[in-house]
């Protein structure tokens, strides 16, 4: 199996003609496909990229290249515009900065527009900063 990123601009990609069926819910999510699917989807260049693996040294364990689950600190997150923001980044940074959960489900744009209400509307910070 091989993990594919979609990288494209639409808030919803789906695979109808490789057979995967797979739904990428908008730039920087992260499905798994078969090798032969990866292949052909990263043909389209501009909309698909590959995620490699990278296996560290002395481990036998092999670990993405990105985490689907980034545990990643508010303030380097807050130094990033909430647009240039991916999912994973978004729901941290929500987490982090304001101690409210997003659905991932949701397309990227909908989460941006989410915690942009959060920041508009003063939601108070989980950190206690203004």
């Amino acid at each position: 199996m091989a993990k594919v990123k979609y990288v494209g601009v639409k808030e919803v990609a789906i695979d109808l003609w490789y057979g995967s069926a797979k739904n990428w819910q908008g730039a920087g999510d992260v499905q798994e496909v078969t090798e032969q699917q990866a292949k052909r989807l990263c043909s389209h260049v501009g909309e698909f990229e590959r995620v490699e693996e990278v296996v560290v040294e002395g481990d036998d364990s092999k670990q993405p290249e990105q985490s689907s689950d980034p545990e990643l600190d508010a303030d380097a997150l807050a130094a990033k515009p909430i647009e240039k923001m991916t999912k994973d980044e978004l729901e941290a940074y929500a987490r982090a900065a304001f101690g409210k959960e997003l659905d991932k489900r949701h397309s990227r744009k909908v989460l941006v527009d989410e915690v942009q209400s959060f920041i508009d509307l003063g939601v108070g910070r989980a950190d206690g900063r203004k």
